[in-house]
């Protein structure tokens, strides 16, 4: 996720990001403060950004995912 069209874009729309992976998102420290993905896309204009700290399970994270979309259709 880095160039500038691709920030641009994301800076100008403001999208979602759901990173349904194992420590998605984690922080760490870095030399300018905190890095991770979650950070990058909020620092380059993500609106929103889920994504776990922990490490799941495939069915879990299949579960959750399927839930979290079937209720945004739903106007949840």
């Amino acid at each position: 996720m880095r160039g500038q069209k691709i920030t641009a874009h994301i800076d100008n729309i403001n999208p979602a990001f759901f990173l349904n992976t194992c420590h998605g998102g984690r922080q760490s420290q870095a030399l300018t403060g905190l890095a991770g993905w979650v950070n990058h896309l909020i620092k380059i204009g993500a609106g929103l950004v889920i994504a776990p700290q922990w490490e799941v399970s495939d069915a879990r994270a299949y579960q959750f995912s399927k839930t979290f979309y079937q209720e945004l259709l739903q106007g949840k």
